[in-house]
């Protein structure tokens, strides 16, 4: 059968000191330590579930008898049945395979057993082809200029539109991530982009799994990178793990402070975790790093307003608004800078007119921006109006509801709960 990379021994024992890790799914695998990690939490396999494994990876998708298995993993020693079915067992315990659901270890009846998930072999830093040196002496990659231009468009949607141009976003960063799988930037922004998707749209797992396998991909392929940890903080963040959030944005600050999409990334994580000042604080430094972008002054606001300090908030809106206004003279009809601009207007004492503006909006052209404002001026049905329109539109994003003060407005409202029952509760 040709299976395995590794060197097994009568003790049974499965050692793979020269292999290289893998990926299985959104899993690193380090054979050599036999442990596996999906950047959030880290587990140790044994000798004999490794050894397993490292067969059906080798089969790639192949069906693996039971017969074939036990003779790779125990070669000269004879064991009965239940130690494979107990290896079977730890390994679905690790990946998290649940009865009823798509499992990484598929038996196949009356065959044995294939692997359900797409194995990717880990690039080391070193290896990475066509770099070059900078005069400081850091490696860069040369990207494809399809995948740069497909990147490049992609943030420029999620800029202007949000939530609206998720599929067009999503086309754009997976034309790019194909067309470049080794470059660890567009990973890195793959994996930010796909987990915003995940809270605009359907097929949330799925979209989680993939941007935090290609977090992980960035890491491992260049550890230097800041966007790379940055984009693991990101995912983290969207799936609620606020350590490992923490401890991914403490690696990019490490390797740059200035960075303004750090700061600015790291701001949403923390709003959307609960920390509001640490959430304030980053918000104000992206601020002062992105001169010409209302978005993390807007951010900061917020922050600030949920962490009870009025004023603060106060001083990051009005440099919101200054800067949003200035953006509107070239975009004078982007309905998400319209709908930003009511929110902020709202939060700095507006009302008939920013009520009028924001009701008028058709659903297909509401953004979360319209709930803040129609909630901050004191129309609660409105505000619930719109809520309910972005909810029929497939808007999902349950962290920003927590954290946004509006929460503490609308919470108490039936239909409020009513409306996001489900979205809190995913």
């Amino acid at each position: 059968m040709g299976l395995g990379h590794g060197v097994k021994g009568r003790d049974a024992s499965f050692v793979a000191p020269a292999a290289r890790p893998f990926h299985v799914g959104r899993w690193r695998i380090e054979p050599a330590s036999r442990e596996m990690t999906d950047g959030v939490a880290t587990k140790r396999l044994s000798p004999r579930a490794l050894g397993v494994l490292d067969a059906l990876v080798a089969e790639r998708g192949r069906v693996v008898s039971r017969a074939d298995l036990m003779d790779h993993v125990w070669p000269d020693v004879h064991v009965g049945d239940e130690s494979l079915t107990q290896a079977v067992a730890e390994l679905r315990r690790a990946f998290g395979d649940r009865p009823g659901a798509k499992q990484v270890i598929e038996t196949v009846p009356r065959a044995g057993y294939r692997l359900n998930a797409p194995v990717l072999a880990a690039v080391a830093a070193g290896d990475a082809p066509d770099a070059f040196a900078e005069a400081s002496g850091a490696s860069r990659e040369r990207l494809p200029l399809d995948a740069y231009v497909n990147l490049l468009e992609g943030q420029w949607l999620a800029r202007r539109d949000g939530h609206r141009a998720a599929a067009a976003i999503q086309i754009r960063i997976d034309d790019a991530a194909a067309s470049a799988p080794e470059a660890a930037s567009v990973q890195a922004e793959y994996a930010v982009l796909t987990a915003l998707a995940a809270v605009y749209a359907g097929d949330r797992e799925r979209r989680l799994e993939a941007a935090n396998a290609a977090a992980v991909r960035a890491v491992v392929r260049r550890p230097d990178l800041p966007a790379a940890h940055r984009a693991q903080a990101f995912v983290a963040g969207t799936l609620g793990h606020g350590t490992a959030c923490r401890a991914a944005l403490e690696r990019s600050l490490a390797l740059d402070a200035d960075d303004p999409e750090t700061h600015y990334v790291g701001a949403q994580s923390l709003l959307g975790l609960g920390a509001f000042r640490a959430a304030s604080a980053l918000a104000e430094r992206a601020a002062a790093l992105k001169p010409d972008d209302y978005r993390p002054s807007y951010l900061a606001a917020r922050a600030a307003l949920r962490a009870g300090d009025r004023e603060r908030a106060r001083v990051a809106a009005t440099q919101s608004l200054v800067r949003l206004e200035a953006m509107r003279e070239a975009q004078p009809r982007a309905r998400r800078l319209l709908s930003a601009r009511g929110a902020l207007r709202a939060m700095l004492g507006g009302r008939d007119d920013v009520i009028a503006a924001a009701s008028s909006r058709a659903p297909d052209a509401r953004y979360f921006y319209d709930v803040v404002a129609l909630a901050h001026a004191g129309a609660v049905s409105e505000a619930l109006d719109a809520l309910e329109a972005l909810v029929d539109d497939g808007w999902r994003n349950a962290a920003v509801l927590r954290a946004d003060p509006i929460y503490e407005t609308l919470r108490g409202e039936p239909r409020f709960a009513r409306l996001t029952r489900p979205l809190l509760a995913a």
